[in-house]
């Protein structure tokens, strides 16, 4: 039933210093869960058991043991829906009493409600959470249909795209891990990212280190939904997020790759430094971390091998440049404030020291890759 024994000791404890009268909190049978007066928890209130059985809207006890187990006071129901769910009951004189009892009866059936949506909400927690894991493990029986409307279900479209977010929560405030005030400001910081994120259609679970968050979004839009939430908590929490995330995917059986790739780059950055971070943008750079010491040093090496330590930095500067510009002219002279025939002339120059021609899209990989090496000789 709605109404137990520690939401009735919870409402007892809340309400009791306020009310200078014995108060009662009674289940669905008329047994006492809860009491101010603790010779009285566990047993029968005969006058609850009438006021459930027959509907009432209130029972009076004008005197001590008028029903067997009752005392002089004010019964009302606590009702939950349409269903009686328990009885509140307040020792003393009726006239005096009842004012409190209708303050306490819509106290009781506030707390009952928010008791019950916690649970539900929890419910529903664990049912997506169970749901994600599937999704980012590969661990799907259910056949394309079924998916969808599971997809639809926790609000995403099973046609894709789909994109995986690994997300942690930076906080900048210091405070005893585990305290209550501690544990407080987790769980609304939480419910606010799973809100947040939620409205923004959104998939999101917290599996108790980090948040996995899976959408229909593009990463730039994933990533921009992310940024705005990162901002926001900065402003009423003191803390921000670091968050990477997986490339889209069409299929919903290839999350795990966008999981994986999204969990890939969470390893390759220092997460105690808020960020949002795109696969896909930094896929280049994870790619250079991953290749031995040795050929790093063997291909820088190679590709400078006939020049000086000056030209070797001239050029590392140049070729970066060019990468960034993506190749044009027009933005590298712009850039270093030289005409473009100079710009040409320094990338025949690069070609004739190096033998790579940037103007290649294979030799200018390998010329970015040297730049990248020589920081580790």
């Amino acid at each position: 039933m709605y109404l137990t024994k520690s939401i009735a000791r919870e409402i007892i404890a809340e309400i009791s210093p306020f009310i200078n009268f014995d108060l009662n909190l009674m289940d669905h049978t008329g047994l006492i869960l809860a009491s101010t007066n603790p010779s009285r928890i566990n047993t029968h209130h005969e006058g609850a058991r009438i006021l459930i059985n027959e509907g009432l809207p209130s029972l009076i006890v004008e005197s001590d043991e008028a029903y067997q187990g009752c005392r002089k006071g004010v019964n009302l129901p606590i009702t939950f829906s349409t269903e009686i769910v328990g009885v509140i009951g307040i020792t003393g004189n009726p006239d005096d009493t009842i004012q409190y009892g209708h303050i306490m009866q819509k106290m009781c059936k506030m707390l009952i409600y928010e008791t019950f949506e916690i649970s539900q909400r929890s419910n529903l927690d664990q049912v997506r959470l169970l749901f994600v894991n599937d999704l980012i493990h590969g661990n799907l029986q259910e056949p394309s249909f079924r998916m969808k409307e599971k997809f639809a279900e926790m609000g995403l479209s099973g046609s894709g795209p789909f994109t995986v977010a690994v997300i942690q929560f930076i906080d900048s405030i210091n405070m005893e891990h585990h305290s209550e005030l501690f544990n407080a400001r987790e769980n609304i910081i939480k419910m606010y990212i799973i809100d947040k994120l939620s409205k923004n259609h959104v998939l999101t679970v917290n599996n108790g280190t980090h948040y996995i968050a899976i959408s229909n979004h593009l990463p730039a839009k994933h990533a921009e939904i992310l940024e705005q939430i990162s901002k926001s908590l900065y402003e009423k929490y003191s803390g921000a997020l670091f968050a990477t995330i997986g490339n889209e995917y069409f299929d919903y059986l290839d999350i795990p790759r966008s999981y994986q790739e999204a969990n890939n780059i969470n390893a390759y950055f220092n997460s105690e430094q808020p960020g949002i971070y795109q696969f896909n943008v930094l896929a280049l750079d994870f790619i250079v971390d991953q290749v031995p010491m040795l050929h790093k040093k063997n291909l820088f090496n190679q590709i400078f091998k006939f020049c000086s330590e000056k030209e070797t930095e001239e050029f590392r500067s140049f070729i970066l440049s060019y990468f960034e510009c993506n190749g044009s002219l027009n933005k590298l002279a712009e850039k270093h404030y030289i005409h473009k025939n100079t710009v040409q002339y320094k990338i025949h120059k690069i070609a004739k020291k190096t033998g790579r021609d940037m103007r290649d899209f294979h030799d200018l990989f390998l010329l970015y890759l040297a730049t990248q090496y020589s920081d580790h000789i």
